[in-house]
């Protein structure tokens, strides 16, 4: 979107329905379950705008019920039992429900999230509980200086899109993910928390990817994982091809 999606705000509901903007089979690329085959659950809508977003999740108008949605994650052809959901914002919507019957049918559920919001279904004991246990999985990207409480409680996975010019661990002054060209310090956990480190992808102004940029956007990730221990995430789907 590129900065140019409208801000959605939290949507307070029972979570019987969902808006997606597309469900998939994939080869998870990011992060630490980066490499398993996996449906992707793409929700719609987003509370951020970050400049540099390559990803639709405007578009849609669909809204299933959560047997339909099941049904259409059933139909994807993919050995897999790793459920990703992912946006826009995945917790700006009401997704304890989902998440529940999920892994009630033994599914392993990832989300991939900005941190920020944090629906009350989320607060629910079945799902605390599976935080605990590791069957539900966090791995949040911070965009902006502050995460929710219950991200800093349960997330053991910090995901950091990285460019050429941020020079310094992920405690120092990064380009703001928000506007251009402005810096800006963005969350940093005080758990142990695995860091990773994620080259941005960039683009020229007619929508090609800038080769250039990005490749000296991925040397950087490369010399501060090698400089500061931090872990490398690349977008394996994307050097596969796959969406």
């Amino acid at each position: 979107m590129f900065g140019t999606n409208p801000l959605r705000r939290v949507v307070v509901g029972a979570g019987d329905e969902l808006d997606v903007q597309a469900v998939f089979g994939t080869i998870q690329g990011e992060g630490p379950l980066a490499g398993s085959p996996s449906v992707f659950v793409r929700l719609w809508g987003c509370n951020l705008r970050c400049h540099f977003c390559d990803t639709d999740f405007e578009s849609s108008t669909w809204r299933p019920s959560l047997d339909e949605l099941f049904a259409r994650i059933k139909a994807q052809d993919v050995c897999a039992d790793l459920i990703v959901l992912t946006g826009g914002e995945p917790l700006r919507q009401p997704i304890g429900k989902f998440i529940e019957r999920a892994l009630d049918s033994s599914w392993r559920v990832q989300i991939e999230t900005a941190g920020t919001v944090w629906p009350e279904s989320m607060y629910s004991d079945s799902v605390q509980r599976r935080l605990h246990e590791g069957s539900l999985v966090l791995v949040c990207s911070p965009k902006t200086g502050r995460v929710h409480a219950q991200i800093e409680r349960w997330c053991r996975h910090f995901k950091y899109i990285t460019c050429a010019a941020d020079d310094g661990p992920i405690t120092a002054v990064r380009e703001s993910t928000q506007t251009r060209g402005l810096r800006a310090k963005l969350y940093v956990p005080f758990n142990d928390a695995t860091i990773w480190l994620q080259p941005r992808m960039d683009y020229t102004p007619t929508g090609a990817v800038d080769t250039v940029a990005t490749e000296a956007n991925t040397q950087q990730a490369v010399r501060l994982c090698m400089r500061y221990g931090y872990r490398l995430s690349l977008q394996t789907h994307k050097l596969l091809g796959v969406e």
